[in-house]
């Protein structure tokens, strides 16, 4: 809406005829990204026309409460192999290992398993803050999401792919705050606990809410947003990982 289908032809600029454009994704109709100009890949093949590079087919999925398993890639297909009796492709991840060096750097308790049934951490060592791949980022836009950086991209599109939301904690920022290894705490919030929440907003807490929490206090709302003192930044060299499943209704109200 409000975008008009425009063909390039030849234009003189400053008494010289050019037959080039230089587009954003806005003016290509792809996201709402404005910026500046779109820098591909090293790999992207020369001399491909672009649509045969760039497009993708979009399919706006309406999914209801009550089939919120659907609600990722992942979860649609599941649900179309069943329909279909078509065989499902899973995506391929790393093999994870319980315990291991995680277990001497940080502690985990759950105060209430009614709701926070599993709490998963991970860490993440030597990262460093760069732009993710640009059909990392075509993807994420195209799926409405604006991207950010490769390690906040990544959490972002594993959601998408797989229905599992991910948050992730700059680790020795916490360490830093904890004068130690970290303990993550799941439990209910203190009547007129405070949280900075990512967007910048203070929330006034109240015993219904369930939060994700250290020694120290709050660091992120359950299962809706993170705090904004402990997410990544661009100095953020390690990251702990959470994956967690959370009481839905609780979540709905706190929500």
């Amino acid at each position: 809406p409000g975008q008009v289908l425009t063909k390039l032809k030849k234009a003189t600029i400053r008494g010289v005829e050019s037959s080039s454009m230089i587009a954003s994704e806005k003016e290509l109709g792809i996201s709402e990204e404005h910026e500046g100009v779109i820098l591909l890949d090293d790999d992207a093949p020369v001399g491909m026309p672009l649509a045969d590079y760039m497009g993708d087919a979009v399919f706006e999925v309406a999914i209801l409460p009550n089939m919120a398993r659907d609600s990722s890639i992942l979860g649609i297909a599941r649900e179309l192999s069943a329909a279909l009796r078509r065989p499902l492709k899973e995506p391929v991840g790393l093999e994870l290992k319980r315990g291991g060096e995680i277990d001497s750097r940080v502690t985990l308790e759950i105060h209430e398993p009614e709701l926070n049934p599993r709490f998963m951490l991970g860490l993440v060592q030597d990262v460093k803050s760069a732009q993710s791949p640009y059909w990392v980022r075509r993807r994420l836009a195209l799926a409405g999401m604006r991207p950010i950086d490769a390690l906040v991209d990544a959490t972002n599109y594993t959601m998408l792919e797989t229905g599992q939301p991910l948050h992730a904690f700059d680790y020795d920022w916490l360490r830093k705050r904890s004068d130690g290894n970290p303990t993550i705490i799941t439990r209910r919030a203190e009547e007129g606990e405070t949280l900075l929440t990512l967007d910048g907003v203070e929330r006034k807490l109240t015993r219904e809410t369930e939060l994700v929490s250290d020694t120290k206090g709050p660091l992120s709302l359950a299962g809706v947003m993170g705090g904004e003192a402990s997410g990544i930044n661009a100095e953020t060299e390690t990251v702990l990982l959470e994956a967690a499943s959370w009481n839905f209704i609780n979540i709905r109200k706190t929500t």
